[in-house]
């Protein structure tokens, strides 16, 4: 799975599988949103523990902040059989509780440090 941003109006477009060449908005092509990886780890990508066919997933092993001008937007969760996407506001928990299945794919975004990702 990508993630594309358009620089013009900040559309987010996830692209589970496709021609990513016919992605546009604004009249130009999407720009690919590069997985982070390293400083900020600790605070940013998903964490996820499995639990009686449950996958409890939060992000960060430290708690992120959740301010107006800091906070986690999204959590994406990909699997072979299904995908959910979960939205956030200031001063909610990011955190969800969805069932297991092997190979899932879970991916944190952050509205200053950009897209973080965990996998099964």
């Amino acid at each position: 799975m990508k993630v594309f941003k358009c620089n013009k109006c900040g559309n987010i477009v996830a692209m589970i599988e496709g021609n990513e060449q016919l992605l546009k908005c604004c009249g130009e092509s999407l720009n690919e949103i590069l997985v982070r990886n390293g400083d900020g780890e600790v605070k940013h990508k998903p964490v996820m523990q499995v639990e009686d066919n449950q996958v409890y997933i939060k992000v960060g092993e430290e708690q992120h902040p959740m301010d107006e001008e800091h906070y986690i937007k999204w959590i994406l969760v990909v699997g072979t059989s299904y995908s959910k996407l979960l939205k956030f506001n200031p001063g909610e928990l990011p955190e969800c509780v969805i069932p297991y299945e092997n190979g899932l794919q879970a991916f944190a975004y952050c509205n200053k440090h950009s897209l973080w990702k965990n996998e099964l």
